[in-house]
């Protein structure tokens, strides 16, 4: 059809484009740490958050936790503008490591 719009396929084991950047180590211990989440509105990553906070303050001391409403949502209108701030913004609040929840 002519006005379909078509899409861009993408495969997750297709090979990167910048093979230069390599993830920082993963912290070992996330006590005294922050943690951001990251967040696209779908499937209840709000409540999985508050179980995730929970469990969490059990098992760690001094933990902080940044909400996903900070950083905004990273899926819809403003996504792109979102994702693109998303790097400066988990460093200027100092985040140490991003539990990221996308829903279907």
């Amino acid at each position: 059809m002519p006005n379909e719009p078509t899409y861009d396929a993408v495969w997750p084991l297709a090979p990167r484009e910048r093979r230069d950047l390599e993830p920082p180590p993963r912290p070992i211990n996330l006590s005294g740490k922050t943690i951001s989440f990251v967040w696209n509105g779908l499937f209840k990553g709000d409540r999985m958050f508050e179980i995730i906070k929970e469990v969490f303050e059990q098992r760690f001391q001094d933990i902080r936790f940044i909400d996903w409403d900070a950083f905004g949502n990273i899926h819809g209108a403003n996504e792109r503008a979102v994702l693109e701030g998303l790097p400066d913004a988990l460093r200027e609040r100092g985040v140490d490591a991003v539990i990221a929840a996308v829903g279907s």
